[in-house]
């Protein structure tokens, strides 16, 4: 089975020639992955958007790219998407638990020209634990910026905006599971990724719990990522989990793994 991994990042300290992503993805027969950039200041190690660009230019046939933006900052962020659309990017990136309200009316411009353009947007959903430094706003990171109801909006404002949540949709400790559900089963053009090992215990502990929601989750809206130097730490688990969930359909199974990257991306 083919597999894309459609959650990972370039770290230029700790592998500076992605050699370690790389030997992980042949290994665990990954074909391709999308490489998302960060802001420095927020997201240790993780390269800018010009190291991503370089390290794919090296491996155009394994990367497809995702440029980081912060969407409040409208006109940087737009001219930014628009010069890495045109570089053969087909992601942008978002953090709002670094400070800001994907629902927030200030980002709309940004939202309509990626929809425009008909790329993918993919946020990290959740929490993260750093200070940081934009401007002259100093925010704590929070899973306040990045709950469920936040996403609503846009499902309603921007149907065609091809929309991942990371990470489960932040429901990685299950609290807040019923709103990812609802949310993702109300709007078509929102997905989640599954990327990092708390995603998927979550998700396991989740397939054995379906009895406890009302609504099950749409297993078809899942997509396969690692968020992580060495994708194979859940991939087996992921497998047995989706295989489980989606009851033993196959299509199901290569599109979570395979099919919902490339076509969220347009490949």
């Amino acid at each position: 089975m083919k597999i894309f991994d459609v959650h990972q990042h370039y770290y230029p300290e700790l592998d500076p020639d992605a050699s370690k992503i790389l030997k992980g993805m042949d290994k665990n027969n990954i074909e391709k992955a999308l490489i998302m950039a960060g802001h420095e200041s927020i997201t240790s190690g993780v390269g800018y958007n010009e190291d991503v660009d370089e390290i794919i230019s090296c491996h155009p046939d394994r990367f497809e790219g995702g440029v980081y933006v912060y969407p409040l900052d409208v006109a940087s962020a737009v001219e930014t998407v628009r010069k890495y659309y045109d570089k053969g990017f087909k992601c942008v990136k978002m953090f709002p638990a670094y400070g800001f309200f994907p629902d927030d009316p200030l980002c709309f411009p940004v939202y309509e020209l990626i929809t425009e353009l008909d790329m993918l947007l993919l946020f990290h959903a959740g929490g993260a634990d750093k200070k940081y430094m934009i401007g002259n706003t100093r925010e704590g990171a929070s899973f306040k910026y990045s709950m469920p109801c936040h996403y609503d909006a846009l499902g309603h404002v921007f149907p065609d905006m091809k929309t991942v949540l990371a990470h489960l949709g932040g429901g990685i400790t299950l609290y807040n599971m019923p709103e990812i559900i609802s949310l993702c089963a109300n709007h078509q053009n929102i997905y989640l990724d599954i990327s990092c090992s708390t995603a998927a215990v979550a998700l396991d502990i989740y397939s054995n719990t379906l009895d406890d929601y009302v609504i099950p989750l749409d297993v078809k809206k899942l997509a396969w990522g690692s968020d992580n130097v060495n994708p194979g730490i859940t991939l087996a688990k992921n497998l047995n989990t989706v295989s489980k969930l989606a009851n033993g359909d196959t299509k199901i199974v290569e599109d979570v793994f395979f099919g919902n990257a490339r076509k969220l991306l347009n490949l």
